[in-house]
């Protein structure tokens, strides 16, 4: 505690001399405060950040001393964890450096920036300001700023399902690491290639426990509990896909006991959980998964409960076990409206190297050129949108008019349905009539289910349906989703043309839920599994398991089709 404020106190006797000396001397000691504060960032940004605070008056500053007060006041809060919450100082400061032939200063005026927008959940514009700053590096040689964009980058591109790519840039990071002999960062990067080798299957399992045994040995030898814990977290996620349960659960009594974090506990429970599971010892199985349920992630969650759900099932406890399937129903439908940027990063970085590395004030000068075709663009499409709006009113006018003689039409053939078989009723055995009047019957009925399927086709709600499966499945469009107000439009038109489809199905069978319901009007509409899977944001599996629980809802026999079944309700 002495020692600390001894050091405290001879850091405001430097201020205090650096400040003075700049009040008496003039504008080059000002200079020589910052570049005091930059000798302290490496290793005291805490005393770095305190003298750049420390500073009054930052607008009298010269230009490039205000360029480069920035400059380190950012550096020194990122070092001191503070979170960046605005680009708007950082975005100035790189426009200044873009402008000059300091590119030492320029990479780390590209690479804070880059932090920043790393702060404020800008992926794109974060990539690409890590782009800029690794390329300045590899020019100006500057090692540090080498490994720090590099891992950055492979840390996004890992993120964004992007694992060759991010590979690549976890290797240059890797070998700048071992160049530099920075053992401590070298470890980090194996733990994270690990991560990529088990997330490319199988085939890589080998290569990414090499690297963590590695990770683990630097870990071990020189007594670094981060990367042991770091090691052995991975480690178990690798050993449970290999279905090495036993080294699974002895690396995981050891993780929960050396980890302090409860939170970061809760994977390791799940893990031991599925790995007790797997071992049939039902009773350690349960108290893991019942534990990591505390988990605020969603994925976990939802895998605790479908394993709770399968251990329930194997007893016999059938209600349990649907309570439990239930719950990770839930679960993964939250864990799948967890929205993450668009899986674009290989095309930026194409776009970076052609557009972001150019000087910006080369762009100046068609600024105006810019804005202006902007605008004229804006007003073509402005006068498009009336056109087409005017067309499409007329054309749903038209629509209006058909599905109204459609459904008159389906009416009539109803009623026809109806007379029929009263006639077949009359005809006491006569079997030639009954022949004729069955074959007539058929007719109507296979006229009738046309009818319908045109009505339904027809219907506005079909239609913006359609059109959403066309963009879900393209991978450059963003990922929609059924919302209440459209789940709403649905059960209303349909039940218009299919005389109170959802209606009369609640009221025949009170078991089936809302989210049963709602699978079973997609299925009367004729989408297909596939179909429904992407329109709810599932995987195709989970939507032959909805079907499986509402054949057990309303009791159908297990030789009959759902899909029959409903069509004909």
């Amino acid at each position: 505690m002495t020692h600390h404020y001894i050091r405290r106190a001879i850091l405001f006797v430097l201020v205090g001399l650096s400040l003075s000396s700049c009040h008496f001397s003039g504008g080059n000691n000002q200079l020589v405060v910052l570049q005091h504060a930059d000798s302290l960032m490496a290793n005291h940004p805490d005393s770095a950040l305190l003298l750049l605070e420390s500073i009054d008056n930052t607008d009298t500053l010269l230009q490039a001393d205000r360029a480069y007060y920035a400059l380190l006041l950012t550096q020194a809060k990122d070092k001191n964890y503070i979170k960046h919450t605005t680009d708007s100082v950082m975005y100035k400061v790189v426009d200044y450096y873009d402008s000059g032939n300091n590119d030492v200063l320029r990479m780390k005026a590209h690479y804070y920036l880059a932090r920043v927008y790393q702060d404020m959940d800008s992926v794109s514009a974060s990539v690409g300001e890590f782009l800029i700053a690794l390329q300045l590096a590899e020019g100006v040689k500057d090692s540090d700023f080498i490994c720090l964009s590099a891992a950055n980058l492979g840390h996004f591109l890992k993120e964004h399902d992007l694992p060759d790519e991010a590979d690549s840039y976890y290797q240059r990071a890797e070998e700048v690491a071992l160049s530099k002999k920075d053992s401590l960062y070298w470890a980090f990067i194996l733990i994270n290639r690990a991560s990529i080798a088990i997330q490319k299957g199988k085939d890589y399992y080998e290569e990414a426990e090499q690297k963590l045994l590695k990770a683990f040995e630097y870990s071990e030898s020189n007594n670094n509990m981060s990367v042991k814990r770091a090691a052995t977290n991975s480690l178990l996620f690798l050993y449970s896909n290999m279905e090495r349960y036993d080294d699974a659960i002895q690396l995981g009594r050891e993780y929960i006991y050396t980890q302090p974090d409860s939170i970061k506990k809760i994977d390791a429970y799940l893990i031991l959980g599925d790995a007790f599971y797997h071992l049939n010892q039902n009773d350690s199985a349960n108290f893991y998964l019942k534990k990591s349920l505390l988990s605020p992630n969603y994925h976990t969650k939802y895998w605790a409960y479908n394993l709770l759900s399968n251990m329930a099932a194997e007893k016999g406890l059938l209600l349990q076990s649907l309570q439990w399937k239930d719950s990770c129903l839930v679960y993964d439908n939250l864990a799948s409206t967890l929205s993450y940027p668009v899986k674009t990063i290989k095309s930026l970085e194409r776009m970076i190297s052609q557009r972001y590395l150019i000087q910006y004030k080369s762009l100046a000068k068609w600024q105006w050129f810019a804005i202006s075709f902007i605008v004229t663009i804006l007003l073509l499409s402005l006068i498009y949108f009336v056109y087409k709006r005017q067309k499409y009113r007329k054309r749903l006018m038209q629509l209006d008019e058909e599905r109204s003689s459609m459904k008159e039409l389906f009416n009539n053939k109803l009623a026809e349905i109806q007379r029929l078989h009263e006639l077949i009723g009359q005809c006491e055995g006569d079997k030639a009539k009954i022949y004729v009047l069955d074959r007539q019957l058929k007719t109507v009925y296979a006229e009738r289910d046309n009818l319908l399927d045109k009505l339904i086709h027809a219907l506005p709600v079909f239609k913006s349906l359609t059109l959403m499966i066309e963009r879900n499945k393209d991978e450059k469009g963003s990922k929609e989703r059924i919302d209440i107000k459209l789940w709403g439009k649905i059960i209303s038109e349909l039940d218009d043309v299919t005389n109170n489809f959802t209606i009369r199905l609640s009221d025949q069978f009170p078991m089936l839920k809302k989210d049963d319901i709602h699978f079973c009007c997609l299925l009367k509409m004729g989408f297909k599994y596939s179909d429904i899977a992407c329109l709810c944001g599932r995987t195709i599996n989970m939507m032959y398991k909805r079907r499986d629980l509402v054949i057990e809802r309303t009791e159908l026999d297990a030789s009959s089709s759902l899909e029959t079944f409903i069509k004909a309700y």
